[in-house]
């Protein structure tokens, strides 16, 4: 897969579609997500590239720059679909979200957007399968931030709740008691009033 993953170097675009779509094909079947991106692991070790991706990113930006002659329309759109797969079809959302940050940082989210006022067919699709799927990590943080302060405030209230029911409880337990006693001292008056109305009317 490393060897694979080289070939993209390769300068004959015709060489560099056919990698492409290879890694995108390994990256859809189990256990290939991991494959590819440890394969580009190795690449950015070969090239001593600071991030991740940087060489299949710079290769998308620089080919708009190209003369028409030599523009290939398939390399620019079967590019973006690797770069789609790879960010959307990670295993797990941590990972999901690494990616599309990884690649947001490189200028790939600032290069779709110059893309998108030109594209058209399938690499339009591609575009916007890619925005459509991206994950807003603001809004994100906002939901799990609300969802925290929730959170917070529903485990004040069970407090508050657990704290109004135990003083309850200990209220009634003292009415309890105090009218079990009230109820002795009745007893205990019954007695004497018995006696003063016999010693009255007897």
């Amino acid at each position: 897969m490393k060897i694979m993953t080289r070939c993209m170097l390769h300068p004959n675009f015709s060489t560099k579609i056919i990698v492409i779509q290879f890694l995108t094909c390994i990256c859809l079947i189990e256990g290939g997500h991991g494959l590819i991106i440890a394969a580009f692991d190795s690449l950015r070790e070969e090239l001593a590239e600071k991030e991740r991706f940087k060489t299949l990113v710079h290769f998308l930006q620089t080919h708009e720059h190209l003369a028409p002659e030599d523009y290939s329309i398939d390399f620019v759109r079967y590019g973006v679909q690797l770069v789609n797969v790879l960010v959307h079809n990670a295993p797990y959302m941590e990972l999901r979200l690494f990616l599309q940050q990884q690649f947001e940082q490189l200028g790939f989210d600032d290069h779709l957007l110059k893309l998108q006022k030109k594209a058209s067919g399938d690499l339009l699709h591609e575009i916007e399968a890619y925005n459509r799927n991206r994950v807003d990590i603001q809004l994100l943080l906002e939901e799990s931030q609300a969802h925290m302060q929730a959170q917070t405030e529903l485990e004040k209230a069970e407090q508050e709740l657990h704290t109004t029911q135990s003083r309850m409880a200990m209220m009634q337990s003292e009415n309890a008691a105090n009218m079990v006693e009230l109820q002795s001292e009745l007893q205990l008056m019954k007695v004497p009033i018995s006696l003063f109305s016999n010693d009255r009317f007897g």
